[in-house]
């Protein structure tokens, strides 16, 4: 294993996955790394979606980095722009080390599908920022629809943040993808409880209503029957209860 002084992990040829961490941390505090190196291995379904980053026809590369400046709330964060065709996925290495294994799985496969969704987008439009203009946001509709994508051009075209928009998307489509990388981590997680973990972040999101922003449910999880979403939030906080964090002895 290569270490280094700025806790990145990243694929070095950009065909195969390395860790970078900290010398120190990876001495003292390995818990982090190794889970990547563990889901890495366990989750067919993560591999794909890292394998969508790698090679040379790919848009964009991707390296996950160690970070202690995110806010106490957040477990992870992808930045929407490449920089050096790189994108860039911080982890709140605190939270992280309080998680429980398959949260940390979730953490780190939502932050990726963000990342594949805004590589989907950067396809269609290579100056793509974060939030567009009214003329880019109309570039951008045009493109989705060419390449058919009406229900993600339906929520940027709804809501005004990018990560808004994301998170309607991935609520609506890829609540089962996450469940499916949390099977391959343990099969023995019921599957009420895998897909009660794969909601997690996905049931609210922000948005601006009348100037200001608010927290709204979004519209997958809305729809959802009350009785299910009820079986949902409990399965969940049985889940904590009873498991155990990632980085315990």
């Amino acid at each position: 294993m290569k270490v280094t002084e700025d806790r990145i992990f990243y694929s070095e040829h950009k065909d195969t996955w390395t860790l970078y961490c900290d010398g120190k941390k990876i001495l003292d505090n390995y818990c982090p790394g190794t889970f990547f190196e563990k889901l890495s291995t366990k989750s067919s379904t993560f591999r794909y979606y890292l394998g969508r980053f790698m090679g040379e026809n790919s848009i964009a590369h991707l390296k996950f980095k160690l970070s202690d400046n995110l806010s106490s709330t957040v477990n992870g964060r992808f930045k929407c722009k490449m920089e050096d065709y790189w994108f860039s996925i911080e982890l709140n290495e605190v939270r992280l080390m309080n998680l429980t294994p398959l949260m940390v799985a979730k953490t780190i496969m939502h932050e990726v599908i963000h990342a594949d969704i805004f590589a989907k987008l950067m396809s269609l439009k290579s100056s793509l920022k974060s939030n567009l203009s009214v003329d880019e946001m109309k570039e951008l509709s045009e493109a989705l629809n060419d390449q058919n994508f009406p229900t993600l051009n339906y929520y940027y075209e709804k809501y005004v943040f990018d990560v808004t928009a994301q998170h309607q998307y991935m609520a609506e489509y890829f609540v089962d993808v996450i469940a499916a990388v949390l099977q391959e981590i343990d099969p023995t997680v019921s599957k009420e409880t895998r897909t009660a973990i794969a909601w997690i972040g996905l049931t609210e999101t922000k948005t601006v209503i009348d100037g200001k922003v608010i927290d709204v449910e979004t519209e997958a999880w809305k729809a959802l029957p009350t009785a299910e979403k009820k079986k949902l939030v409990e399965a969940y906080r049985e889940y904590l209860e009873t498991a155990k964090n990632e980085c315990e002895d």
